[in-house]
């Protein structure tokens, strides 16, 4: 294919047209940016259908990303046109999400559905109601701890065939997740998602624990309280993209460089390299993650991180308790049959003994 063709970026600000112009000179640039296209008529038709919301500001967020993925690293202005709109969209999702008491209720609300029990003042109500709800309680614990249980067992799989790493080392990964739960927002849920990704690009567990706090502060700088375990993965690819030599990955989200460090980053030992991305986040957004804890919607969101950690516990003593109770289940349902099978017996005058 000639490059003949032109994909134009949908840029707001006083941007040059011709910054606005990706060249494709391939069938697979055209394949990229055609799905790309797509993705930015998909926000465009919802903004315009259904006004300017949440859901379609954050769609329209969305497909700014995905023009970035794969703008040229050369081509700072249209990449920082990008990011300022991006910016500015943020700010308006939360003013939105501040009307009618916003994140602030939407966190307690969810903080006082996960609860267990909820004072009723008829004691033959309250009594079925607390049943009820202690019931979807404990299912919903067990699914929560299933699904803990299964991302840290595809970590441990996921260090042990790039770092050869034991399963204590694999737990100290997971200590440092517990640690940053308590000293952020980020639940150690997402964080166990995003180190099982990031592990995919490393060879040594020092760089993953040196790796995961910094994760941390992207992910709280770019999706505050609501950080989920899919946003967490993409993250890690991009840093681990960095690790392999990729830095025009963090040209694309706005963070900066010298040619030192690109050096390092290209051509250094995997210790270097870590070292040498951990201070380039740092210096943008090191912190962040700490400062929205400090947050009155911060620490309700700690607050609700703290009971996803109990539920996963009690999901944990159920599950325990249900394997314990299989024998004397078999053992009951043996003598159901066994007295099955007498009466059946007995019924065509046959002796059971």
């Amino acid at each position: 294919m000639n490059n003949t063709l032109t994909y134009i970026l949908e840029l707001q600000g006083n941007i040059d047209e011709k910054l606005k112009q990706i060249g494709i000179a391939n069938e697979q640039q055209l394949d990229t940016w055609s799905k790309v296209q797509k993705q930015v008529n998909a926000a465009n038709s919802t903004m315009n259908n259904m006004g300017k919301s949440v859901g379609s500001l954050t769609e329209r967020i969305n497909a700014l990303r995905a023009q970035r993925e794969w703008i040229p690293a050369g081509n700072k202005e249209a990449i920082r046109a990008i990011n300022n709109e991006i910016k500015e969209l943020e700010a308006e999702i939360n003013k939105l999400n501040n009307l009618n008491g916003g994140k602030l209720s939407k966190w307690w609300g969810e903080l006082k559905n996960s609860m267990p029990f909820k004072m009723i003042t008829n004691p033959i109500v309250m009594a079925t109601a607390a049943f009820s709800k202690l019931t979807r309680y404990v299912g919903d614990a067990k699914r929560a701890y299933t699904d803990l249980s299964a991302s840290e067992t595809r970590l441990v799989a996921v260090m042990g065939n790039t770092m050869n790493a034991t399963r204590e080392q694999v737990q100290s990964i997971i200590d440092i997740t517990n640690a940053q739960e308590k000293l952020g927002v980020i639940s150690r849920s997402v964080q166990v998602a995003g180190a099982q990704e990031l592990s995919t690009y490393l060879t040594k567990k020092d760089s993953l624990k040196q790796l995961i706090p910094v994760m941390n502060d992207m992910l709280a700088q770019q999706y505050g309280l609501n950080a989920s375990q899919a946003q967490a993965q993409s993250i890690a690819t991009m840093l681990g993209k960095v690790m392999d030599g990729q830095v025009g990955a963090l040209s694309r989200y706005g963070y900066s460089f010298t040619e030192a460090q690109e050096q390092i980053l290209k051509t250094g030992t995997e210790a270097q390299r870590a070292a040498v991305l951990f201070d380039v986040v740092s210096a943008s957004v090191g912190g962040v993650n700490a400062a929205l804890a400090q947050t009155p919607e911060g620490k309700l969101a700690q607050h609700a991180n703290d009971a996803a950690n109990l539920q996963e516990r009690v999901g944990k003593l159920a599950n325990s308790i249900s394997v314990s109770l299989v024998p004397v289940k078999n053992f009951f349902l043996s003598i159901a049959e066994q007295m099955r099978t007498r009466i059946n017996l007995r019924q065509f005058g046959l002796n059971p003994e």
